[in-house]
């Protein structure tokens, strides 16, 4: 006779409802939160790798903060930089027809007049755009008609440096 094999109730429920679970429609959202899960779960698992990511991330905010500490006194060099060589020549004389304007060394410090060069600009109202003027190449210029009411810059040339001295206000007429 033949002999009927009988599977454990177990073992064969657990086949159906693996087969059951197979032909069932796969929804993607619930598995996409099943993955996210699974992942969360392993990463609290090696907290090694989130102390890692934490002292790479503190690392990366102490650089920037090195970072900007030194920009700032880059820019702070820089405005000193700019304030002392602004301070270097200055313009001495009356500023109307008839006189003179003078290039005069503000410190002991900077080259004397003598060991530098120079060219005088007429400055327009029109978008700040700079004029030769003509010939005027030495640390002192006449102020002719053409310069009333413009206001006037001097380049002084020294140790291939360009620094700029401009009047304060345009030229008066002067007196009739």
């Amino acid at each position: 006779m033949g002999s009927l094999r009988v599977f454990p109730k177990n073992t064969y429920e657990n086949k159906i409802d693996a087969q059951n679970r197979l032909m069932r429609p796969i929804d993607i959202d619930e598995l996409m939160k099943e993955v996210q899960e699974a992942r969360r779960i392993k990463m609290l698992h090696q907290p090694s790798k989130v102390m890692d990511m934490e002292q790479e991330l503190h690392a990366l905010r102490l650089q920037l903060a090195e970072k900007s500490k030194h920009s700032l006194q880059l820019q702070k060099e820089l405005a000193i930089s700019k304030r002392s060589e602004m301070n270097m020549y200055e313009l001495d004389g009356t500023k109307a027809l008839g006189s003179y304007l003078r290039i005069c060394p503000c410190s002991e410090t900077v080259p004397e007049p003598s060991e530098c060069s120079f060219q005088w600009y007429r400055l327009t109202s029109e978008a700040g755009k700079k004029e030769l003027v003509s010939g005027a190449t030495k640390s002192v210029y006449a102020l002719e008609p053409f310069d009333v009411g413009q206001i006037l810059q001097a380049e002084v040339i020294t140790d291939g440096h360009i620094i700029t001295v401009t009047t304060t206000g345009p030229i008066d007429p002067g007196l009739l």
